[in-house]
């Protein structure tokens, strides 16, 4: 709590008016992350018709907040806590319902679109984890080819 209170500019008494204990304020913390990027960020995709434009801008989404993924992969490495596993998981598993949906609407069968969302979401998570452990196997000039790769991939006749 200290450290957060002084790089917010505010004292730790402060974040006990507003929350009991630490683990209130990363509940609260984790709440707000689900509905600004995953329930906020589906509801306003899902409006988008045509499964092309909407996948294109899936991954626009995805990929222009190296901040938010980074975060994102790093909640990731921290699943094994209380408190973060069960919101990270519920977010993930909503995140790739969405996904088979999408590619279900590309008119694949649900085992195929299934793949699909596991190896685009994968996709994703592989590049900011990257970025953590080995940033130089993802460089931010080569993000947009990188995302041109994935769309291409993602979006190939099924193999039969």
């Amino acid at each position: 709590m200290e450290s957060i209170a002084a790089s917010l500019g505010a004292t730790k008494g402060s974040f006990y008016w507003h929350f009991r204990n630490r683990e209130a304020l990363v509940r609260a913390a984790l709440e707000l992350w689900q509905e600004r990027a995953t329930d906020a960020v589906v509801a306003e995709l899902a409006a988008i018709d045509d499964p092309v434009a909407r996948l294109r801008a899936v991954l626009a989404v995805a990929f222009e907040d190296d901040e938010g993924g980074r975060a994102h992969a790093a909640l990731l490495a921290s699943t094994d806590d209380a408190v973060v596993g069960p919101v990270v998981r519920q977010a993930t598993q909503r995140r790739l319902a969405f996904l088979v949906e999408l590619f279900v609407d590309f008119g694949m069968p649900p085992a195929e679109a299934t793949h699909r969302a596991r190896l685009g979401y994968g996709a994703y998570i592989g590049w900011y984890s990257l970025q953590r452990a080995a940033p130089e196997h993802a460089p931010a000039d080569e993000r947009d080819a990188y995302v041109a790769h994935v769309m291409h991939t993602l979006t190939a006749a099924a193999a039969d």
